[in-house]
């Protein structure tokens, strides 16, 4: 199975995963309809994005995972390089119940993957601890290689209430070493700077909108706007914060006229880009 994939400017990057949709043992042994098979490898096809048919693809062998969404790639001379947030055991059983022992099987953790396209070797290597995910980047290096990450940190202790909650917005220096005798997030390493929502709010996946477009100013100057949840007080708002600094005092914070559910992804679109819209 595979839920995204990555471009860089002359390859798309596929993923062959061993996490399987079965419908037959939902409806006949009431299981699951996702069965993770720990026993495979995950494959990933690096594919030239010009290429007349599917003979051209490379497929590259990697321990067992899964990956749900992935922050960039790009091309190093012979490799192709892939950032991603990987999950080693996904149990997504945990989704439908309350299963504390099984929190370590929800580990997201950004990866750096290479695909030697000459010698057909793959790597990785692990840039966190766990739990990241939704990675974003400023989207103007889209295939091409960029230096930060920015990422959600995802809450254990709601995770025990079946429920994914973004406890804060993290950003990686791909630059820097990863430290890795930290066991939790934490400022320091590559890990540039954190920004926590505080005790009872929840947020969502952080959009990075630059302060200009395109790639002339510095690739981090910019800000993050992202939704956040008050459940102590049941309000709503929008945040945006410097991406750069990284700074605990937002940039503006607007409360909303309604309730913002919990959900996954998000997008930003220009005043332009909605007039633009209108049209249609």
């Amino acid at each position: 199975m595979m839920h995204d994939f990555a471009i860089t400017e002359n390859y798309a990057i596929f993923m062959d995963l061993p996490l399987y949709f079965r419908p037959k043992e939902m409806v006949k042994e009431k299981k699951l309809i996702f069965t993770f098979d720990a026993t495979k490898k995950a494959r990933f096809g690096v594919l030239p994005r010009y290429a007349k048919n599917e003979l051209h693809i490379k497929w590259f062998e990697l321990p067992n995972c899964f990956i749900f969404h992935n922050a960039n790639a790009w091309e190093e001379e012979d490799e192709v390089v892939l950032i991603t947030c990987r999950l080693e055991n996904p149990d997504l059983e945990l989704v439908g119940r309350h299963v504390k022992e099984k929190l370590e099987n929800f580990a997201n953790e950004l990866y750096e993957m290479r695909f030697n396209m000459k010698t057909g070797i793959a790597s990785q290597r692990k840039l966190s601890a766990s739990s990241v995910d939704f990675p974003r980047v400023n989207e103007s290096y889209t295939g091409r290689k960029q230096r930060y990450v920015y990422g959600t940190i995802l809450d254990s202790i709601a995770i025990l209430d079946s429920i994914a909650k973004v406890a804060g917005i993290i950003k990686f220096d791909l630059h820097a070493e990863p430290d890795t005798g930290k066991s939790k997030l934490e400022v320091g390493g590559n890990v540039q700077g954190i920004f926590d929502l505080g005790v009872g709010r929840f947020g969502s996946e952080a959009v990075f909108v630059p302060r200009e477009p395109g790639i002339t100013s510095e690739e981090d100057d910019g800000y993050l706007i992202f939704f956040v949840h008050d459940e102590k007080t049941g309000k709503s708002y929008v945040n945006v914060i410097d991406a750069k600094t990284m700074s605990p005092d937002p940039v503006a914070i607007v409360e909303l006229p309604n309730r913002v559910p919990y959900g996954f992804h998000a997008f930003f679109v220009t005043e332009e880009q909605l007039q633009e819209q209108a049209k249609l």
